[in-house]
């Protein structure tokens, strides 16, 4: 888990620590520019070919709660 300073409400979790990745909705990818090809972009995330700069993240991070609300 990675916790940045800007946005400490924020965890940020590699799907590929997790037992079971598909019980959880992806706000986010970041560092896409490092997937694998045969891996899509996840539909309804925010795709970042590298890490997004501190001001895109808490709008998207909301965004993503708004929507489950």
């Amino acid at each position: 888990m990675i916790r940045r300073p800007e946005t400490p409400q924020v965890a940020f979790i590699q799907a590929g620590s997790l037992d079971d990745p598909k019980i959880f909705e992806p706000a986010a990818e970041v560092f896409a520019c490092r997937a694998h090809p045969s891996i899509g972009p996840v539909e309804g995330a925010v795709r970042f070919e590298k890490g997004p700069p501190p001001d895109l993240v808490r709008p998207a991070v909301v965004a993503h709660f708004k929507k489950r609300s």
